[in-house]
């Protein structure tokens, strides 16, 4: 397998050599045919003049040429220039031929133009040596100067892209010694702002991401142990004392201590439950994360959602306010009823006494969703991580938590709540203050056009 330096280097040496090939036969042919119509044309022109002086019996004009003839129509030589040492310029079978038709004819580098005249075949002729020089520089060209242009472009070619490819090369070996236990090492970036250098600080970026990454996947697998140890711990624990109840319970003349199994059993059951709503969260965020959640979009009336969904997650105590206008956005129902429930039930359980639901209509900029509580509000540390995995507030935004509500305890309610909103091609906030004074959660989704009531 050849390199991507020796490719490159054939392929100027090919393209070089077909351009100069193509070139010079090119310039050759064109200054030969320039040739050949000049000769033609000056033994036309001589040809006219001596055939005028032979029908006028001026032969002196004949003897004056430099190479003129005049011969019988069997062969026989009457009349010539006087080159010395001339002899007869056509043979036997040429003359009888221009005495049927005008011919020109190439005699080594002499061209010849016969035609009748009268009795007679008047011979005119001219050198070639030009036309023959330009094919024998061409044939040099051919043989001699374009191997040797073609060699020079294929070292310079081979300089060139090695010289090039330098950097590529370079981040190549860097790449080779990347590893997953040295997560900060990255690939040489070279200076400049061609190609090469793009491609480098772009791979870097990359491993950047692949890093940050990998760095969130154990983040979560950590995490993800340690929710799950918890309440496996607790179920084990419970299931070991209702097995010695059970013991208790069989053993002769023992009490039946059947309200305690029970109560292990009960708590034991609400561990599995919680172990079910983890692992049912770690599903559905894994699913967006391969973008394999699909979503059935479809006018949504948001106003109508949020009463419904007060109707149903009303608690004593709690004073639950919705306002805005009935609009309409484009959305999955389901999920955006998800999105709702979460955010109002973790209002509900960190409020002291009131949680607002508001809906705006923007426009043409979507319709905006803010949900509002009177409680602590978000820790200041927490508000830059709240959508991510496995984030809590601390124990006075959690104090009235339970596992039974919309977030569960998993840490995992606000990043599904992100990521289903991302899911939507829209934009979730969080933040403290207006209008109750606790949390504020605001989400931007985009409005049906044309359709609002």
């Amino acid at each position: 397998m050849r390199s991507l330096r020796a490719r490159l280097t054939i392929a100027a040496v090919v393209t070089s050599a077909v351009l100069l090939i193509f070139g010079t036969l090119l310039v050759a042919s064109d200054v030969s045919a320039r040739l050949n119509q000049a000769i033609d044309a000056d033994l036309t022109h001589r040809f006219a003049d001596v055939s005028t002086a032979v029908r006028a019996g001026a032969y002196e004009a004949i003897a004056a040429d430099p190479l003129t003839q005049v011969v019988t129509l069997d062969g026989q030589l009457e009349q010539r220039s006087i080159l010395p040492g001339q002899v007869a310029l056509l043979t036997t079978g040429e003359v009888r031929d221009a005495g049927r038709a005008p011919i020109v004819v190439d005699h080594g580098r002499v061209r010849l133009r016969a035609e009748r005249q009268g009795d007679h075949v008047v011979v005119v002729g001219t050198s070639s040596d030009a036309l023959h020089a330009v094919r024998d520089r061409e044939r040099l060209v051919l043989l001699v100067l374009i191997p040797t242009l073609v060699t020079l472009a294929g070292l310079g070619a081979w300089l060139l892209v090695g010289a090039t490819l330098r950097p590529v090369t370079a981040m190549a070996r860097e790449a080779e010694r990347l590893s997953v236990h040295d997560p900060a090492r990255r690939l040489p970036e070279p200076s400049g702002d061609d190609e090469v250098g793009a491609l480098a600080r772009n791979l870097n970026a990359l491993l950047d991401r692949v890093h940050e990454t990998m760095a969130a996947d154990r983040a979560l697998v950590d995490n993800a142990s340690h929710e799950l140890r918890t309440p496996l711990g607790v179920l084990r624990g419970e299931l070991e004392l209702a097995q010695l109840n059970l013991a208790d319970l069989a053993a002769p003349g023992a009490e039946a201590p059947v309200d305690a199994v029970a109560d292990s059993l009960a708590r034991a059951h609400n561990e599995v439950g919680r172990l079910g709503r983890l692992t049912e969260d770690l599903l559905t965020l894994a699913r967006f994360d391969r973008d394999e959640a699909p979503l059935r979009l479809r006018a949504v009336d948001v106003r109508k959602l949020a009463d419904e969904l007060v109707e149903r997650l009303g608690r004593p105590g709690a004073q639950l306010l919705v306002d805005g206008p009935h609009v309409l956005v484009n959305a999955d129902r389901d999920r955006l009823e998800q999105v709702l429930t979460n955010l109002v039930g973790n209002a509900i359980r960190h409020a002291r006494t009131r949680v607002r639901i508001s809906v705006a209509d923007l426009g043409g900029d979507g319709v905006e969703i803010v949900v509002a509580d009177d409680g602590n509000g978000f820790p200041e540390r927490l508000l830059p991580h709240v959508f991510e995995r496995f984030r809590r507030a601390d124990l006075a935004r959690r104090r009235t938590a339970s596992n039974d509500g919309p977030d569960s305890g998993t840490g995992l309610g606000m990043a599904i709540v992100a990521a289903i909103v991302a899911a939507h091609r829209a934009t979730i906030t969080a933040g403290n203050g207006s209008p109750l004074g606790g949390a504020v959660v605001t989400v931007r989704l985009p409005v049906v056009p044309g359709r609002a009531h």
